[in-house]
Order: structure tokens, then C-alpha cells, then sequence
């Protein structure tokens, strides 16, 4: 009989990287992280995130996060996201030739003055130029 010389918690058949990111607890990670998500579209972009397989990727993302902590801890307030809302729906709709009601078209109003003025904080390619450029 073959002894097996692998941990409990580490099953043969799958890879490292499986081995590795279920180390991670991953998935509990990102439940809980979501949890500060102040909108449900940043929930579900956090609980849909994998890590990515290329190191330059994950550099960006870093430096990404870096930047955007930064830009936090100078301003004088958080960045808020009030006023966004996941107007995907009514954009589908509208671009089949649909009709959506006026507190629909109040949201997308809404979500792209709030757009507008994020965008007014965040790009700045001297102070951030990873942020700036994912415009």
C-alpha cells in the first residue's frame, strides 16, 4: 500500500495555483471585502474578481490600489459613490428601442453627473497615471 505523504487539506489532484488560492481562502476574502462595497455593482465586481495569472497584471492592480489610497488619504473627505446606480438595465432596454420611465432616466442622469465628478478626482496623470489611464 502507498502512503500518502500529501497534508489533509491538500488534495493531489488539483494544481498549485487551486492549492494555493483555496489556502487563500480566497472566496472568504472577497465575501468579506464586499461587504464595504458602497454600491451592488462594486459587490458583484469584487465577488467576480479572480487573481490574475500575469505578474505585470497584478503590478497594475497594485499600483492601481496604491494610488487610489493615496488620493483617500488626501482629500479631506472619502470618495463617495452616492447617487450611483446600475442603470445596465435601463441602457439595454433603451438600446433595443425601448421605453423606461422618468425615475429611470433620473438615475441615469444622476449616475453620470456622479461619473463626472469622479472623474474630475481621479485623473490626474502626473499625481496618478495608472488611474488615469484606464480612462
Amino acid at each position: 500500500m502507498q502512503e500518502n505523504n500529501h497534508p489533509k487539506y491538500l488534495n493531489p489532484n488539483r494544481s498549485i495555483s487551486d492549492e494555493s488560492i483555496n489556502l487563500l481562502e480566497w472566496d472568504t476574502l472577497k465575501t468579506h471585502l464586499s461587504s464595504f462595497a458602497s454600491t451592488k455593482m462594486g459587490k458583484r465586481a469584487i465577488l467576480g474578481f479572480d487573481i490574475p495569472s500575469e505578474f505585470e497584471v497584478s503590478k497594475r492592480l497594485l499600483n492601481e490600489t496604491i494610488e487610489i489610497n493615496d488620493l483617500e488619504n488626501q482629500l479631506e473627505k472619502s470618495i463617495s459613490f452616492s447617487g450611483v446606480f446600475d442603470i445596465t438595465r435601463n441602457i439595454e432596454i433603451c438600446s433595443k428601442g425601448g421605453v423606461i420611465g422618468s425615475s429611470d432616466l433620473l438615475e441615469i442622469a444622476e449616475t453620470i453627473s456622479v461619473a463626472r465628478k469622479l472623474k474630475k478626482i481621479l485623473l490626474d496623470f502626473e499625481k496618478r497615471p495608472f488611474i488615469s489611464m484606464l480612462n
